[in-house]
């Protein structure tokens, strides 16, 4: 124990020479960007990111679901562009042209998987080329908008809104660049972004006023949660003083654990996997064991988790926990916004449906 504690102590000191030479690459990179000696791609349509500046998790994918609903009220035409991160697949896989998935998980990745499940009418595409990906949307699918599922990084491809999310309960990740903080880049890149985000929580007086000092709009989201209409256990109401076993591999556990706790679950145990984790049987064996052990009512988990763990077969009673962003208050003025920024569109106007 004492090994460990001194290891975690001194592993920050270890790992910052690492973390310099990673700026370097990232301020080299952007810099290439900025002076426009890396070529950045146009598409003939309205392109809007949604991405962050750290590692771990933000809420993008219901960031994502929330702009969606947003503009189809608009009876615009939408489409998703995601890299499908951690998939078996390369080149341009077409994930759902709105129907559905038309494919699995492992081909696609699990959150674009999991956004296939979630929208209706909205083809879903993955590329690590963005630009190729875009270009196969709009001959297909001839979409008014590509939103760009985590594409803060990705600047190959130009878009005429950045919308950078900011986790506003965990204020020390944005202190240090990886690995010895959470930075995925220096904190003066958020400049790039056109609108920014508070989620989970709203920001300490310091972050604030550490975002405001950029001048650019900020809004503040609020979380709602729910279970799951795909949850194998969806009669149940809700989850006050059930005990309940916690699984996960998502970017942000401590916000999943606190989000149970708020529904009124009384957290036994908790088991919690690195973010896109892969599961596989032995691990539901071990898990639905666990629980079982100590007297658990349920096993609850998250949507990107259950798109995984549904295929193995579980025999021990799951809940899947839907969590949801919404722009809280002033959505009207997110959504002029985003109206402003259409009607600066050098290309084409978005066709709207009939």
């Amino acid at each position: 124990m004492q090994i460990n504690k001194i290891f975690k102590t001194y592993l920050p000191y270890l790992l910052f020479p690492l973390s310099i030479l990673y700026k370097i690459v990232v301020v080299f990179r952007n810099t290439l960007y900025d002076w426009r000696l890396i070529k950045i791609n146009e598409l003939p349509c309205l392109v809007i990111s949604i991405g962050n500046i750290t590692t771990g998790g933000t809420g993008k994918t219901p960031t994502v679901l929330n702009l969606c609903s947003i503009l189809t009220k608009k009876n615009y035409k939408v489409s998703i562009l995601s890299r499908g991160y951690k998939r078996n697949t390369k080149n341009t896989l077409l994930v759902s042209q709105g129907q559905g998935p038309m494919c699995n998980w492992e081909e696609s990745g699990d959150e674009p998987y999991m956004l296939s499940k979630m929208t209706k009418n909205i083809p879903i595409v993955v590329d690590e080329n963005r630009y190729r990906g875009g270009l196969y949307i709009l001959k297909h699918f001839k979409s008014d908008v590509v939103i760009l599922d985590d594409g803060f990084q990705h600047r190959a491809l130009k878009r005429d809104l950045d919308i950078l999310l900011i986790d506003g309960s965990n204020p020390l990740s944005y202190r240090n660049i990886i690995p010895v903080g959470k930075l995925r880049e220096p904190w003066k890149q958020i400049e790039r972004s056109n609108l920014i985000i508070f989620t989970k929580k709203k920001p300490s007086i310091h972050l604030l006023k550490k975002v405001k000092k950029t001048n650019i709009p900020i809004f503040q989201s609020i979380t709602t949660s729910e279970i799951s209409n795909h949850s194998p256990n969806k009669s149940e109401l809700d989850l006050k003083n059930k005990n309940v076993f916690l699984v996960s591999g998502i970017g942000n556990p401590v916000f999943f654990r606190e989000t149970v706790k708020d529904m009124g679950g009384v957290i036994k145990g908790e088991k919690v996997f690195p973010d896109h984790y892969k599961y596989k049987q032995r691990d539901l064996l071990s898990l639905e064991k666990i629980a079982a052990s100590i007297n658990t009512d349920f096993i609850v988990t998250t949507e990107k988790d259950w798109v995984k763990l549904d295929s193995l077969n579980a025999t021990f009673r799951f809940i899947v926990i839907n969590i949801k962003i919404l722009i809280e208050d002033n959505e009207n003025e997110f959504s002029k916004l985003i109206d402003i920024k259409f009607g600066q569109h050098p290309m084409q106007k978005p066709h709207q449906r009939t």
